[in-house]
């Protein structure tokens, strides 16, 4: 029995494409076939022929001797700038969104801002950093700390301890506050917090827990810990999972092979190897009976009865979506993506909404909706690819095909532009296009993020000409007045 959680349904890696590897064309194979037809020329003539120099980038210059140059998104609107030496060493600073480098490139070490302070380590010291690069907290020699979450940082002090035969490296760790407080000292095993803010730490592989000010609400008795959700607490202890709330009262009973988190005020138990659901008060309101299921999502949640087929229950376990699907994906926005086998080793690919009715018929193999854009995706099996990603294809609001089916990933739309991911030489290319479907940046680059509706950060690799050797510059690119209402031009795409 498989025990799910939520499947990332979108992300950069496209864990949900290479899932769909295996599909072909479904109902009608024959019209199907000549519907999906992949673009076969995936570096496409007219990038190869685009010169840099047709683009209005300001390159960086990190104001050091470096080889290389990468970047990274760091918060506070800025970008972490990574310059790469001759020696093989790195140094590490930041510019915002102008190109400007305002915190120069000198540190050995550097994480991205988060509660306004970036933790950054020189000349063997660490330390954390405003957004102007003011010092704000001195950790010392030996100590290093992780960026901050939820108003803690987990700061951790290295030592070496005699055994037998030499010495080892170890460490303690415990938490500090955005001011630089001591909160939790550092000497446990580990030390966290929760996004409720109640704290955690680790003594000889037992959990404890503590409030934000550090006081400890319960002895080191739990064998694992991990956030549920709804300011409550997945805990384990003597081998058995249960919910507590932050003042360590039991909600769930320790009863169960696994508990998870709550979404739609229900949490997923285990018992015997089958799954059943709780509410916010740890009674079972769902019986334990399915032997596969996921975390709710939108009111609708996965399950099997059995033999391997998937359908939906409501939150009163209801089953409004009959198990008759292969597989499933999580409602997004509405809708949700399942897998049929309709007979004769095909499968079809069907987009259905939260009571099972199909909701748009498309000349694809299926597509979902990511909050409010419609992608299509097809298999690229009768096409050549470089990596082994599905295709995908925007789509207008009636299901036409905008582009075709050129890209591997199509992130978020913001003022009608997209980051858009195309496959090739075992890597992936960066650019931008318009909900129209129109080409604003050519997908060219190693990596390129959106500052703004007018400009764009990117990252180009291309062959140093002296040695030979793979670099990569960063710059700051201009995007054309036009780029959200531009109109693709005819032989951009070959829309099917």
């Amino acid at each position: 029995m498989k025990f799910y959680t939520k499947k990332a349904l979108f992300g950069l890696c496209i864990v949900f494409f290479a899932a769909l590897l295996i599909l072909t064309a479904c109902e009608n194979t024959t019209d199907q076939q000549e519907t999906n037809t992949v673009n076969e020329d995936l570096e496409y003539e007219y990038l190869e022929d685009m010169d840099l120099d047709d683009l209005d980038i300001e390159w960086i210059n990190p104001g050091i001797e470096h080889e290389s140059l990468r970047f990274e998104d760091a918060g506070e609107g800025l970008y972490l700038l990574e310059a790469n030496l001759e020696n093989g060493d790195s140094k590490f600073g930041f510019m915002n969104g102008a190109g400007t480098i305002i915190i120069p490139v000198i540190f050995d070490h550097a994480d991205t801002f988060s509660d306004g302070l970036a933790y950054v380590e020189s000349s063997g010291r660490g330390f954390f950093i405003d957004p102007t690069g003011a010092e704000a907290i001195d950790l010392g020699e030996s100590t290093s700390a992780t960026p901050f979450e939820f108003g803690f940082a987990r700061v951790t002090h290295m030592y070496t301890q005699e055994i037998e035969g030499g010495v080892s490296l170890s460490h303690y760790r415990g938490l500090i506050d955005t001011s630089g407080n001591v909160i939790l000292p550092v000497e446990f095993e580990d030390a966290g917090a929760f996004e409720n803010g109640i704290l955690w730490a680790v003594q000889d592989g037992q959990y404890a827990i503590f409030d934000n000010s550090g006081e400890q609400i319960t002895p080191h008795e739990f064998d694992h810990m991990s956030y549920a959700g709804e300011d409550l607490i997945i805990a384990q202890r003597d081998g058995r999972f249960g919910h507590i709330d932050r003042d360590a009262n039991l909600i769930t009973p320790f009863d169960f092979e696994m508990v998870g988190p709550f979404s739609d005020e229900r949490a997923i138990v285990i018992v015997d190897g089958f799954a059943g659901y709780v509410d916010l008060q740890g009674e079972l309101v769902i019986p334990v009976q399915f032997a596969g299921a996921e975390n709710f999502s939108e009111g609708r949640a996965a399950v099997s009865p059995g033999g391997g087929m998937y359908g939906f229950i409501d939150t009163e376990g209801h089953m409004v979506i009959d198990p008759i699907y292969e597989e499933v994906w999580n409602f997004e926005g509405g809708v949700a993506i399942t897998i049929r086998l309709v007979g004769a080793g095909v499968t079809r690919v069907m987009t259905l909404d939260r009571y099972g009715e199909s909701v748009l018929s498309t000349p694809a193999t299926g597509y979902f909706k990511w909050r409010d854009t419609r992608i299509a995706y097809s298999d690229p099996s009768s096409g050549t690819v470089g990596v082994n990603f599905h295709l995908m294809a925007l789509l207008d609001d009636d299901g036409n095909m905008l582009t075709g089916f050129n890209f591997s990933d199509i992130q978020d739309f913001y003022e009608d532009l997209a980051v858009a991911l195309r496959p090739g030489n075992y890597t992936l290319y960066y650019g931008l296009i318009n909900r129209h479907g129109a080409i604003i940046v050519p997908t060219i680059f190693a990596d390129l993020e959106m500052i703004d509706t007018n400009t764009a950060v990117v990252q180009v690799f291309e062959t140093d000409p002296n040695t030979g050797a793979m670099r990569s510059r960063v710059g700051i690119l201009a995007l054309p007045d036009d780029a959200a209402t531009r109109q693709p031009e005819p032989e951009e795409w070959d829309v099917m």
